[in-house]
């Protein structure tokens, strides 16, 4: 820990004041899911006030505007029970999740730190608190909370017991390389440390995340996980077959395949991940070979 904030130091990064009250935007990024976005603005809603000053910030990505009137309903609730936190509706009509996740970290400028959720999630009461805990004992730069699946219909118990519908599970405090913007807390200084932030090659194939935290964990981030910090993801039936697991592991593939490709360029790096990938193609042939003898029906089920 003093290593790191010793380099904090050497790279010019101000340092938490333990006098003043940190300030954080919760950033949400939206794109025609109106009944989602209600859902998680309701569990902000019942957030338990960390101590910070909090604004919330909504981003519409969709050209129509549609999620508007939402979240204008959501301001004068929000109003009409006394709430403090102020909340934004910023449209952005060009279509990008890098841009539009770049306009809400715009929008947040004047905040110590920015939280993004995504819009089909729903938090528990002590989420942020738990973000702001974990930050407050590790100076992290980066804090990744968990994000657990809601299933509309009970999931393949294939799928659960090889682990494709859960992220793996890491202890508060442990320190991490990389991060998703599903649930996390980043520092004001880390994200200016770019310019913009979020790289908008990635724009219309995502993966402007994972280019972001492998950047930051390569310059020197502290990134920790924070266990309690939980999230709830709506996860409908079509997401847990054996196809749709599939067509997300060749995209999650790729992507990272792109950004290791655009920021360890080496050939030694090449190679590697070539055998990486050869690696994986031989062991699913292995897997797929047993199905034989488990049974098709235990492989589908």
């Amino acid at each position: 820990m003093q290593e790191h904030r010793a380099a904090q130091r050497a790279t010019g990064d101000p340092a938490p004041s333990a006098d003043s009250r940190p300030s954080v935007g919760i950033c949400v990024l939206t794109y025609k899911r109106n009944r989602q976005l209600m859902g998680l603005l309701g569990g902000i809603a019942k957030l338990e006030a960390p101590d910070a000053d909090v604004r919330i910030v909504v981003v519409d990505n969709n050209p129509d505007g549609d999620a508007r009137e939402i979240v204008e309903e959501f301001q004068q609730s929000w109003a009409d029970a006394n709430h403090s936190w102020p909340v934004t509706y910023v449209a952005e009509p060009q279509r990008g999740i890098a841009r539009a996740r770049n306009r809400a970290v715009a929008a947040c400028e004047e905040t110590d730190f920015v939280a993004f959720i995504d819009d089909d999630e729903v938090p528990e009461s002590d989420w942020l608190v738990s973000l702001f805990d974990v930050q407050a004992s590790t100076s992290a730069d980066v804090v990744v909370g968990r994000v657990l699946s809601r299933f509309d219909t009970p999931p393949p118990k294939w799928a659960m017991a090889g682990g494709f519908l859960e992220l793996p599970r890491r202890a508060t405090g442990t320190r991490v390389s990389w991060a998703l913007t599903g649930n996390v807390l980043i520092a004001r200084h880390l994200l200016e440390r770019y310019s913009p932030p979020f790289d908008e090659r990635f724009n219309l194939s995502g993966g402007e995340d994972t280019h972001f935290f492998m950047r930051a964990n390569d310059d020197g981030a502290l990134m920790v996980s924070a266990d309690d910090a939980i999230v709830f993801e709506d996860t409908p039936s079509e997401r847990t077959t054996w196809r749709s697991i599939m067509r997300r592991e060749y995209r999650r593939g790729n992507t990272l395949s792109l950004c290791m490709l655009d920021l360890h360029p080496s050939l030694i790096r090449r190679f590697r991940r070539i055998g990486q990938g050869v690696y994986r193609l031989l062991q699913g042939v292995g897997l797929l070979l047993l199905v034989p003898v488990v049974g098709r029906g235990n492989f589908y089920r």
